[in-house]
């Protein structure tokens, strides 16, 4: 069965879903925070790491996320869990939802402790675990001041620390600045955060899991996304079986261009992984100071060598090969740039360039437009950035 890819929204975006589904259900907001709360209580339940013996704090601010903090509270309480909260005062007016659920948990025996400016921090030694409901994705100024020193002093504590939505102090749509939790875990509602996906939010974010709270589904198809999260799920019905009599020629020809001296070993791994993701045929062309290494390394793949002792210069044929990757430990000697350049200029083969096969296309931008039709570009971090630069050119 073929699964929709997972959208990411903006904040804006997620503040117009909860208002659909709340036309759509025709219910007040209070009744989705309750829901979104019993769906994260169910979800912290799943992680096993509500306290037995000790105390679970839950940090609540003075919008819609303390509004869901205080609803959780209540139903942890209703679970015999020994709950405490504190209610921080970040601002002089609080959501209505907010407000509406902080008098809610006022009717039960809560413990519950303002916490403003002035005042000095509590000690926090008695927590097993930590909710944190400060600050939700609406934040779109760094946490400073007071409530920086706050956090600062929420991530030097040992309790483990579980973040309701988002942590505190993390924009769910771009770079962060300032103070942010520490999480360990993160429930996110609904959707993931853009914010998840990099790789600086790894140590704020944690185990990040999707808690689905019943936003309307129909809501997903009338918005535009420029970001997707894709899943083993999702690729799953692209898998196709094997036929029995099916053999190597089946399944294609591919032509892995790489290697230099001292780096043969970036050949060898490439073309064990293009043969074990379901290649028939693989042919490697390594400098003549590789055929020795790869043959005995990797006898399963042909080998071809260049004309050159130690680097590429060109390929010869490329008939027989339905794709062709380039790069891997390749170099970048200028008679390696010029065989790049004629192979752009020859192949309609599509291409998957990697490694050297990019730090050459960042160096001659006007090759950009060289590339064939179905190629894939795969750079870590730094090659992506020397490209970015070329394109913001072109």
């Amino acid at each position: 069965m073929k699964i929709p890819f997972t959208k990411i929204l903006t904040p804006n975006q997620i503040k117009d879903w909860d208002a659909y589904t709340l036309e759509a259900e025709q219910i007040e907001s209070i009744y989705l925070m309750e829901r979104a709360a019993q769906e994260f209580a169910y979800w912290l339940n799943a992680l096993n790491i509500l306290p037995s013996s000790r105390q679970l704090l839950v940090v609540c601010g003075t919008g819609n996320n303390g509004g869901d903090g205080f609803a959780l509270a209540r139903i942890l309480h209703s679970w015999k869990i020994d709950v405490q909260v504190i209610h921080c005062q970040t601002s002089d007016s609080w959501s209505a939802d907010c407000a509406i659920n902080r008098a809610r948990l006022q009717e039960l025996d809560i413990p519950l402790k303002d916490l403003r400016p002035e005042d000095k921090f509590p000690n926090l030694e008695d927590y097993e675990v930590m909710i944190d409901a400060l600050f939700g994705v609406g934040l779109n100024r760094p946490i400073e001041g007071y409530w920086a020193a706050w956090i600062e002093y929420l991530n030097q504590q040992s309790f483990k620390k579980v973040a309701l939505d988002i942590p505190s102090g993390l924009f769910a749509h771009e770079t962060s600045t300032g103070a942010i939790i520490k999480a360990n875990h993160t429930g996110s509602f609904q959707v993931p955060k853009l914010a998840f996906f990099l790789p600086e939010n790894q140590n704020y974010v944690g185990d990040w899991e999707l808690v689905e709270i019943g936003l309307s589904p129909n809501f997903l198809p009338t918005i535009t996304s420029p970001y997707y999260v894709v899943s083993k799920n999702h690729v799953f019905h692209l898998l196709k079986e094997r036929n029995k009599y099916a053999h190597k020629g089946t399944f294609g020809h591919a032509l892995l261009v790489a290697g230099s001296y001292g780096k043969i070993g970036a050949a060898v791994l490439a073309a064990k992984a293009i043969l074990k993701i379901g290649a028939g045929l693989v042919t490697v062309q390594v400098p003549k100071c590789g055929y020795t290494i790869l043959q005995i390394a990797f006898p399963e793949a042909m080998v071809v060598t260049d004309e050159h002792e130690e680097y590429f210069t060109k390929v010869t044929t490329l008939q027989a090969f339905k794709t062709i990757g380039i790069g891997p430990g390749l170099g970048t000697t200028l008679a390696t740039a010029e065989g790049l350049k004629d192979l752009l200029e020859q192949t309609t083969q599509p291409l998957v360039l990697d490694a050297d096969a990019l730090n050459l296309l960042a160096q001659h931008k006007d090759w950009l437009t060289k590339l064939p039709k179905g190629s894939i570009l795969t750079p870590h971090p730094k090659e992506f950035e020397r490209l970015l630069e070329q394109l913001a050119t072109i």
